[in-house]
This record gives structure tokens, C-alpha cells and sequence, in this order.
């Protein structure tokens, strides 16, 4: 199966996958996969046998957009999702006894600021739920990720000299 179809069949799954979930589980599930892919974009460019740790470092997600964004691994529009989506995860995570829904004030808050990593066209989001308005903007910077893949080239040490 060549890289597009793969990309694509992921990408299906993707989508699928946190339809029966809970809010905490979408939200933080979701950007697992997304966290995922884009570690798998850090390998795939760098030298092999080398290590990304300091470029994808976890946890970071503020470090790992940063390094991304300047490795031309993402683009400034998936950098802020990327940012503002884990910002929403982050809201799931850190709250685990508070009884947070994507409907809940601090989450929406928060959703109002996650940009698309791509352009819709106007108005597509406009009667979206929290959570649809969520899944719509992960699914699209997974998809954006996924059909870049095929085109990492892999980068190898420089020699100096004869």
C-alpha cells in the first residue's frame, strides 16, 4: 500500500476511533495519536540511529512546535493547533477529579482558540458542538501530518573534507 492510501486509511481511523469515548478520552487520546505522528515525522527526518529527545521532547509540546515549525516539519497554521489543541488535552489531564465536558466553561474557553490547520470553507464550524468543533481541528492537523510523511527526506551527516 503506497503512503497516501495508508495515510488515508489512518486518517479514517482517526476519525472513527473517539466517536464512543468520553470527553477526557477524545481530548487526550486524540492528541496521543497527534503527539504520535508527529514523533514519527521527527524520525523519519532525522538521522538514523540518532536520538530526537531534545527535538521531541515529551511532555513539551510548546518545544516539540517550536522545533517542528523550524525544521519545516509543520506550518505556522498546524504549529498553533497544535499548541492550542494540546492546551485543550491539557485542560482534560490536569483536571482528572473535576468533571470536565467539552461543554464545560474553561474548555469551551479554550476551544475557542484552536485554530484549523486548514482553511474550511466559512462558516463550517459555526453549528458545531465543543467536542465536534475538537475533533474537526485534530482530525484536520492529523490529516495535514499524514500527507506530508511521504515526503520527509531523511537527513544525513554532512562530511567535511576528502
Amino acid at each position: 500500500m503506497n503512503d497516501f492510501l495508508q495515510g488515508m486509511q489512518r486518517y479514517k481511523e482517526f476519525s472513527e476511533a473517539f466517536r464512543l469515548e468520553s470527553d477526557r478520552a477524545c481530548a487526550v487520546l486524540a492528541m496521543c495519536v497527534i503527539e504520535e505522528t508527529l514523533r514519527a515525522m521527527f524520525l523519519a527526518l532525522a538521522v538514523p540511529g540518532k536520538d530526537i529527545g531534545s527535538l521531541f521532547p515529551p511532555g513539551n509540546t510548546q518545544i516539540s512546535a517550536e522545533n517542528a515549525l523550524a525544521l519545516g516539519l509543520l506550518t505556522e497554521a498546524e504549529a498553533r493547533s497544535y499548541r492550542a489543541l494540546a492546551k485543550v488535552r491539557n485542560e482534560f489531564a490536569h483536571k482528572a477529579l473535576e468533571n470536565l465536558t467539552f461543554d464545560s466553561l474553561v474548555v469551551t474557553s479554550k476551544l475557542q482558540h484552536v485554530p484549523l490547520a486548514m482553511s474550511l470553507p466559512e462558516g463550517l464550524l459555526a453549528n458545531q458542538t465543543p467536542r465536534n468543533h475538537y475533533l474537526i481541528a485534530a482530525s484536520l492537523l492529523e490529516m495535514s501530518m499524514l500527507m506530508k510523511m511521504g515526503s520527509i527526506a531523511r537527513l544525513s551527516p554532512i562530511k567535511v573534507g576528502g
